[in-house]
This record gives C-alpha cells, sequence and structure tokens, in this order.
C-alpha cells in the first residue's frame, strides 16, 4: 500500500463536513487528516476488492450494488478473515 492518496484533499474535506456537520470547527491536524483519509482509502478499496470476489464467485463480470452490500456485512460480522482465503 502506498501513502499517496487518490481523492483530492479537497473532496475529502468536503466529506468529513458532510458527516460532522454539527462540528462547523472541527479542527484535525493536517497529519491526523492524512491518517484518516488514508485509512478510509484502504477500507473502501478493500471493501471493493471483497465485492469483486462476491461477483466472482456468482459467476458475474459485472460488480452490482449487492456485492458491495454483501461484503460490509461480511467485513462488520468480522468475516473479512473468511475472504482472505479467496484473494489468491
Amino acid at each position: 500500500m502506498t501513502s499517496e492518496c487518490e481523492i483530492t484533499s479537497n473532496a475529502f474535506n468536503e466529506v468529513i463536513k458532510e458527516l460532522f456537520p454539527s462540528e462547523k470547527k472541527l479542527k484535525l491536524a493536517t497529519d491526523a487528516r492524512a491518517a484518516l483519509q488514508l485509512a478510509c482509502e484502504g477500507y473502501i478499496c478493500q471493501v471493493f476488492q471483497d465485492a469483486s470476489l462476491c461477483t466472482s464467485l456468482a459467476r458475474r463480470q459485472t460488480l452490482i450494488p449487492l456485492d458491495i452490500h454483501v461484503a460490509v456485512r461480511l467485513r462488520r460480522s468480522g468475516g473479512d478473515r473468511l475472504l482472505d482465503g479467496y484473494a489468491d
């Protein structure tokens, strides 16, 4: 994993503002914001990898919203360990 972010910092700042609308003066240190952004992007990438695996296991070529939903549910239930063996 690289430390370069794919989402621009301005776009990520807008997401933070949307997530915390009541915290108008929410301030995060630059390093903290970068770490949060990196962690979010890493999580999103893992979810899409897992969703892609769900697509493959269903013998489809097109990823559908249900695949993402299943991947997120498995991650929330601790199923991320279940999907690790299929990534190879």
